[in-house]
């Protein structure tokens, strides 16, 4: 159905068509601001991630008419829309990228032939990369704690939260792939090395901190109470994880006075893989963390 004032252009002469266009166009512009503040600015439309492909299609579907003009609202409203969507898009497809690389060039490339480990450092560019993700998601929600203390801002809650339930699925998938280099290399699945257990118990603190917050039905209570506890969190994670393992020996490279990759031949094959990963996951776990975040704020 097409509105009066196209009627009216198509049925004019020419002199007459130009004074009609410019009525249709102006009630074209009128009908896009509508449907935009109506349909458009709804939270719950604006912020779910899943009507990216639907605005694309749409967005298609109306330039492919010849009569582009009588589709003119929902053509603002698709490129308003795609608009939204596109913020922070460049970010996610760059951690796409690196990832994509560092999983098939990674797999390909030559690396350097290292006692016991060999073709096994491969690993490095997943597992300690997923782990460097990992320190960065808790430290920004343990930052975030700090600032929720000290503005009492239930964003920051909602952040603090999300990044750390982040960083506990890059924990995990950094222990699994751990798990895997060690029984290809020290021929088992688990030993008792101080790095293993640190990051255990790591785990253990942050899976009671998730059961904390469950248990707390007051918003503001639960938010106070879990800030003090993400920042005591962050701190035994940097104790297990960083400090403790290089007090004593330990089968990781760099603790105990195993020496490091730089001692053997962290070349720049390595590097060339290895930096890479290491952002596109950080990219990739702020991505997981964005939608988290998101979907926090449409259940609350």
């Amino acid at each position: 159905m097409q509105c009066s004032a196209y009627s009216n252009f198509r049925r004019g002469t020419t002199h007459t068509r130009k004074r009609h266009f410019r009525s249709y166009f102006g009630s074209a512009v009128a009908a896009s601001y509508s449907t935009i503040n109506q349909r458009f600015k709804s939270s719950s439309h604006r912020r779910c991630p899943y009507n990216r492909g639907l605005e694309f299609i749409r967005f298609f579907r109306c330039i492919r008419y010849w009569n582009w003009t009588a589709r003119l609202p929902t053509l603002s409203v698709s490129l308003a829309r795609l608009n939204t969507h596109m913020k922070g898009l460049p970010y996610k497809i760059a951690g796409l990228l690196l990832i994509l690389f560092s999983l098939t060039y990674g797999l390909w490339s030559e690396v350097p032939e290292l006692p016991i480990i060999e073709q096994s450092i491969r690993n490095l560019f997943y597992h300690v990369s997923m782990w460097f993700a990992m320190v960065v998601m808790m430290a920004v929600s343990f930052g975030n704690a700090i600032g929720f203390l000290s503005s009492e801002n239930m964003a920051r809650d909602r952040r603090s939260i999300s990044l750390a339930e982040t960083g506990m699925f890059f924990s995990v998938m950094g222990l699994l792939t751990g798990m895997l280099w060690a029984k290809f290399t020290w021929g088992a699945w688990w030993t008792n090395d101080p790095k293993l257990n640190g990051t255990a118990i790591t785990m253990l603190i942050y899976m009671a901190y998730f059961v904390l917050r469950n248990t707390i039905d007051d918003p503001r209570k639960r938010a106070r109470i879990s800030a003090v506890y993400n920042i005591f969190a962050f701190v035994m994670m940097i104790v297990f994880i960083g400090i403790l393992p290089r007090m004593t020996d330990s089968l990781h490279p760099g603790n105990g006075g195993n020496p490091g990759f730089n001692s053997y031949d962290l070349d720049n094959r390595l590097r060339l893989v290895f930096y890479p990963a290491v952002l596109g996951w950080i990219l990739v776990g702020t991505w997981i963390a964005s939608l988290r975040y998101r979907l926090r704020n449409l259940e609350e």
